[in-house]
């Protein structure tokens, strides 16, 4: 098969160097965690919120992020993988307020 009247490797091998030409002659950008400045950084930081506006995300209610069920959530994921005997040293030990390694 030929392109542009050259062998097909011919091609490909020319293409390709072309190609790295113009990348080595480019001068090389900084990334935008590196070159922004803070401004750059919340203009973009607004647009990501933005972006989200139409979104249909679960809203939590406060509640949801108290001490009281932050750890009885940890407690009931925790009891799933325990024996009946590791379980009740758990509860014993969450009734008294401390932790007896069970």
């Amino acid at each position: 098969m030929k392109q542009n009247g050259l062998p097909i490797e011919t091609f490909i091998e020319v293409f390709i160097e072309d190609k790295l030409e113009e990348v080595k002659d480019k001068p090389q950008e900084k990334p935008f965690y590196e070159a922004a400045t803070t401004e750059e950084w919340l203009a973009e930081f607004h647009r990501w919120l933005d972006s989200h506006k139409d979104k249909n995300y679960l809203v939590l209610p406060d509640e949801a992020y108290s001490r009281e069920n932050i750890y009885w959530r940890n407690l009931m994921e925790i009891d799933c993988y325990q024996t009946q005997s590791q379980r009740q040293a758990r509860l014993r030990c969450a009734n008294r307020g401390g932790d007896d390694g069970a």
